[in-house]
């Protein structure tokens, strides 16, 4: 049993062959501590009147933080009151993900689902159940939310975090029952419960690497026979489930199961997996000790998953320094009070300090590069903040394509000119985490000053790399030798069959003038005939082009192609459109075409707008979608 999240450590297992792993290792960091000049102990904590309604406009003053039993003085204290989420009314508004990937994420909800394939119920409705209630959750997210889908046993369809709602409910779309029901001997049967533990336990020990985010992991389940939790350490999943329960303590994840039985009568065969009974004390169970709220003993999800949003959109942020100093590496107890009455407080119970600084000659701990740590976590580094932007080219004759790069960087204005060299190491895995090559280059910038009243300063770099027709994750890291801080981006990417799908359309690029510093300048060369942009917001005096190329695989006749160019409004409507015809002799021996459209910025009022390629050749068509919008 393997879970997506597995990438992290293969990432380090991968890279830890090439140079770049020969570099000096930095010190190592606690998880759950954060720096903000002087090391802080942080915590997310939830108030919930007795109706379980979030209570907000509280200050620091009503808030009582004790390490065990000790009170500490807050140095961090924010509010966060997230709004819900608005559902654009135009289809391409909701529908349609910005084709670049950035690590610019604000502090909004992270959102885990966990559809239970391992102790699937052996019933057609509470299967449908599951789907139905992952992809509620999924169009509620807000457009800044990121979400996650994880299978509990077969996890090769499963979705890495992302704000793409399309990916994720693609993910839902592949959840079929598997589950421990169907095997009447208890050995297979406890062996997928482990399975559904382990990926409970995995996940929070992950996100305990995550400060100052909403944590919630929405376990879509029929649940476990195991006794009440007084007793679960007499059974080795019992010993599982309060491994599971500690490790979201820990990392204050709330956990909210969702019982996709419904109401469970009376007299339903075990085999079913929807019989009454310890199985929904489970749910219970694991609710109960981590904050969340289980909604059980009911056909109707909505009201349950309406709560969860509501629980999870207003909550505080607080930070202290322990008056224990000591390094010792021991488990502190938390116990956060506040001066309301009748309110419950939800946070973490716990902490772990720092280690004790290692003893003179004690063997060294082996530690990751900073440039791997940069992509080994759950979560790109966001201290140099990167965009994006990825499309894939056919290769002529060959059976794989051209992946081109084109990352953006952005760091505060200098005052007059600067040279940075920033060190890139991209790399590559298949969905399952396998490695699939990786690269490292310097690269030497000549960055001028900004525009007057510009804060920060943009840059491109740009980079390829050959790649075979799938489905993959690229991490890149960035190390910007001014700022002398590394930042990461992970993207998802698909490589078509370009050698043998009768039509395709490469990537989209887009370039700009006047644009900004571009490194190395001639990298693209022979693959895309501009200079890439990771800029998707253009003032109307910019001239602006978008490239795209037509490919013809297979080996039947080529024929004349009908390309459709059109720009939608976010209202939807057309505010240009224009039809050409791709005649045979512009494919030539390459069997590709290219096409430019330059984009009429000035024509365009301020506001959003859909950049859209179709392509038609007979009954077959390939289209590609850009968002952008104008200043």
């Amino acid at each position: 049993m393997t879970i997506r999240v597995a990438t992290c450590a293969a990432v380090v297992a991968a890279l830890a062959v090439t140079p770049f792993a020969q570099t000096a290792a930095p010190q190592s960091r606690q998880t759950p501590v954060f720096r903000a000049g002087i090391d802080l102990v942080q915590l997310d904590v939830s108030v919930l009147d007795k109706n379980r309604q979030p209570v907000r406009g509280l200050t620091a003053e009503d808030f009582t933080v004790l390490e065990g039993r000790q009170p500490q003085k807050l140095a961090a204290f924010s509010a966060i009151d997230l709004p819900d989420a608005v559902v654009p009314s135009t289809p391409w508004m909701r529908d349609v993900t910005p084709d670049v990937t950035t690590n610019e994420v604000d502090n909004q909800r992270i959102i885990v689902l966990v559809l239970d394939d391992a102790l699937g119920a052996n019933d057609v409705w509470a299967t449908r159940a599951v789907i139905d209630s992952a992809k509620s959750i999924i169009n509620r997210l807000g457009p800044r939310d990121l979400a996650t889908v994880i299978f509990s046993r077969d996890n090769r369809k499963a979705q890495n975090l992302t704000n793409d709602h399309s990916k994720l409910l693609k993910a839902v779309d592949t959840f079929g029952r598997t589950g421990s029901e169907a095997h009447k001997d208890r050995d297979w049967r406890d062996l997928y419960g482990s399975y559904s533990l382990g990926v409970l336990e995995k996940v929070s020990n992950y996100l305990a690497a995550v400060p100052q985010r909403r944590k919630t992991l929405i376990y879509l389940s029929p649940g476990l026979s195991i006794p009440p939790v007084m007793s679960a350490d007499r059974s080795p999943l019992g010993q599982q489930m309060l491994g599971a329960i500690g490790a979201a303590q820990r990392a204050n994840v709330n956990f909210y199961p969702i019982d996709p039985c419904g109401l469970r009568p009376t007299g339903v065969p075990p085999t079913s997996g929807c019989d009454p009974g310890p199985k929904v004390e489970f749910l219970q169970t694991l609710a109960g000790n981590t904050g969340g709220k289980a909604i059980i003993n009911t056909n109707d999800f909505e009201p349950g998953i309406t709560q969860i949003f509501r629980e999870n959109s207003s909550y505080y942020l607080l930070g202290y320094q322990p008056t224990n100093e000591k390094a010792d590496g021991t488990i502190r107890l938390l116990d956060v009070k506040v001066n309301r009455p009748d309110v419950e407080v939800w946070t973490r119970k716990s902490y772990i300090a720092p280690k004790p600084p290692p003893k003179p000659g004690d063997k060294p701990v082996a530690l990751p590069p900073a440039a791997v740590e940069a992509l080994a976590n759950i979560f790109p580094k966001p201290d140099v903040p990167l965009r994006v932007a990825i499309a894939s080219f056919a290769q002529p004759g060959k059976d794989t394509a051209t992946v081109t790069i084109t990352l953006g960087v952005r760091q505060p204005a200098q005052a007059e000119r600067i040279v940075d060299d920033v060190d890139l190491l991209i790399a590559t895995f298949t969905r399952e985490g396998d490695a699939r090559g990786s690269s490292k280059e310097k690269i030497a910038l000549n960055i001028p000053p900004p525009r007057r009243g510009t804060e920060f300063t943009r840059y491109d770099l740009l980079a390829a790399v050959e790649l075979k027709p799938g489905q993959y994750e690229m991490r890149i890291s960035a190390h910007s030798a001014v700022l002398d801080k590394f930042g990461s981006v992970y993207v998802d990417v698909e490589v078509p069959d370009f050698a043998k799908a009768p039509l395709a359309l490469s990537g989209v690029v887009l370039d700009a003038t006047p644009g900004v510093p571009v490194a190395p300048a001639n990298a693209l060369n022979g693959i895309v005939p501009i200079v890439p942009t990771s800029e998707r917001e253009f003032a109307r005096f910019e001239r602006v082009n978008a490239f795209v190329r037509v490919s013809q695989g297979g080996k039947a006749p080529l024929a004349p192609v009908t390309m459709t160019t059109r720009i939608l409004d976010a209202r939807g409507a057309t505010t240009r459109e224009q039809t050409d015809a791709l005649a045979v002799q512009q494919f030539a021996s390459a069997r590709s075409a290219d096409v430019r459209f330059p984009v009429p910025l000035n024509a365009l009022a301020p506001g959003d707008y859909l950049l859209t390629f179709e392509a038609s050749l007979g009954a077959t068509t390939a289209r590609r979608d850009v968002r952008f919008r104008v200043k």
